[in-house]
């Protein structure tokens, strides 16, 4: 299989990230963007109510120990966020599926929602879950399926329950500086003693020629 291979950095220095696991160090998160619509439609289509009051997270890895994240969600827009009531710890456990059958470990979260904070919330239907490390550096994932396919999460309004859609990967935010900023700044101070070097180098070109010429006149 095509893993697709991108190099970031965290407070723990740089991390290789694929599609299929991710490292993140204390407070780096991923992030997910979630499709809603399918809620919505079968909410019409059925007579249920078209806010969703309660929402179910899952996520499944390879066997973790002792690793905890918070989760959060955000409005499309940003300006609401509602976070899970506490801490999802990793329970030991069993995962079969058609490209993996063995020893997992799965987080589960649940969180009611009011009805102000759910027309809010969904009032555009996208939007993201966050997922934060809670502790130390933490290999995450199931290969060999996507980070996205390791996330379910369910929307419940009265007796309809949908799946909502994980959209495309995840996006990886570090709560630390990149390296690369201090070589950026290591290379602009380079490329200025050298502009020095050569505009110094120059002018002594044209003293050495302004006096050549004036021995030649004398």
């Amino acid at each position: 299989m095509v893993k697709h291979w991108l190099l970031v950095y965290s407070a723990f220095g740089a991390f290789v990230w694929n599609a299929n696991a991710s490292v993140l160090g204390p407070g780096d998160e991923l992030i997910f963007q979630i499709d809603t619509s399918g809620y919505f439609a079968n909410a019409l289509r059925y007579g249920a109510p078209l806010l969703p009051s309660h929402v179910d997270l899952t996520f499944v890895s390879a066997p973790i120990a002792d690793s905890s994240f918070s989760a959060r969600l955000q409005s499309a827009d940003g300006t609401v966020s509602v976070s899970f009531p506490a801490l999802l710890s990793f329970q030991p456990g069993y995962f079969q599926g058609s490209g993996y059958s063995g020893p997992a470990s799965t987080i589960y979260g649940g969180l009611s929602l009011p009805a102000a904070t759910s027309s809010a919330l969904f009032r555009d239907p996208k939007l993201f879950l966050y997922l934060q490390n809670a502790g130390d550096a933490v290999e995450i994932g199931l290969p060999p399926y996507g980070l996205s396919q390791d996330l379910t999460l369910s929307l419940t309004g009265g007796g309809l329950s949908v799946g909502a859609r994980v959209s495309g990967a995840p996006n990886f935010v570090s709560q630390a500086p990149e390296p690369a900023t201090n070589l950026m700044l290591l290379g602009g101070g380079a490329g200025l003693c050298l502009a020095s070097f050569v505009t110094k180098r120059f002018r002594r070109i044209q003293m050495r020629g302004a006096v050549g010429r004036q021995h030649t006149e004398d």
